[in-house]
């Protein structure tokens, strides 16, 4: 079996192509993106918070649901 010279050349390439094509499917799978940014939400409620003992805080929202 003769030696291959360009064996490493293109090894090397094909694995920059998996690296590649694998770092794409990462990026464009579900749930890949990152969550949105407050600022980006241009949606601003008028979120009352109350603290209780001090220690406890509760935030209502205005549809009457509470978040903690």
């Amino acid at each position: 079996m003769a030696f291959d010279s360009d064996f490493e050349q293109r090894m090397s390439s094909a694995l920059e192509e998996y690296r590649r094509s694998d770092s794409e499917m990462r990026m464009n799978a579900p749930g890949s993106e990152p969550a949105p940014r407050p600022e980006d939400n241009p949606r601003q409620t008028s979120e009352k918070k109350e603290a209780v003992d001090g220690s406890v805080e509760i935030t209502f929202d205005p549809e009457g649901n509470t978040a903690n």
